[in-house]
């Protein structure tokens, strides 16, 4: 995979914002790994502070947190109040 076919999913690095999410799974593996790059580690997060990081980087945040999350990027509880990476 080509550093440029990861890089034309997005509109701009910094800051980021995504055009798609990529249908080919490697793409979509590696775009998901770079979103969850705004995360920090350490930090658990409110399902707002998730929605309000993900507004930024794509329109569909709420399918871009359940990608997230099904793909093991983030982890919640069982509620969905609480994120963490």
């Amino acid at each position: 995979m080509k550093e440029n076919d990861e890089l034309r999913m997005f509109k701009s690095l910094m800051p980021l914002k995504l055009i798609a999410l990529p249908k080919k799974k490697e793409l979509r593996q590696i775009t998901l790994q770079r979103i969850a790059e705004c995360f920090t580690a350490s930090r658990e997060y409110t399902e707002q502070e998730v929605n309000e990081i993900l507004m930024g980087v794509y329109e569909d945040y709420v399918y871009l947190r359940r990608e997230l999350v099904e793909h093991q990027y983030l982890k919640r509880t069982a509620d969905g109040r609480r994120y963490w990476k």
